[in-house]
């Protein structure tokens, strides 16, 4: 009994550490293959009901159009650009030296993001 306990414990904190999310900060980019990169920060919050997270560029060009709440698997979520008015739709996996990166795409255009966490987890979880 005692060992099936354990056994649940070890694949429980497995599963969870997994999904974790370093909180706080983080910077990146969005590169079109024919254009600069763009500069991108993102703002990673752990609360009750799962990671929020908000993403805009430091231009303001870009910025996700409401919280995302990531529970598992792939950070999905969409991203609207305000100066042309369209919408991207974005999926980042974690890499294994923490970072995320992935790909933001609208219609058959894709951009490479790429997310780098900060040094240093932040606690607590903002109203807004």
């Amino acid at each position: 009994m005692r060992l099936l306990l354990l056994t649940s414990l070890v694949l429980l904190a497995s599963a969870a550490s997994a999904q974790t999310l370093t909180t706080g900060e983080w910077t990146g980019e969005l590169a079109w293959s024919d254009a600069e990169p763009v500069t991108l920060t993102a703002n990673i919050e752990t609360c009750a009901e799962g990671l929020k997270i908000r993403l805009e560029s430091n231009d303001e060009r870009y910025r996700t159009n409401t919280t995302v709440i990531a529970q598992s698997g792939p950070v999905e979520f969409t991203i609207h650009n305000n100066q042309r008015g369209y919408t991207l739709a974005c999926s980042l996996s974690r890499q294994n030296d923490g970072s995320l990166s992935g790909s933001c795409a609208t219609g058959s255009s894709r951009a490479r993001v790429t997310l780098q966490p900060p040094a240093q987890s932040t606690i607590g979880c903002s109203d807004g």
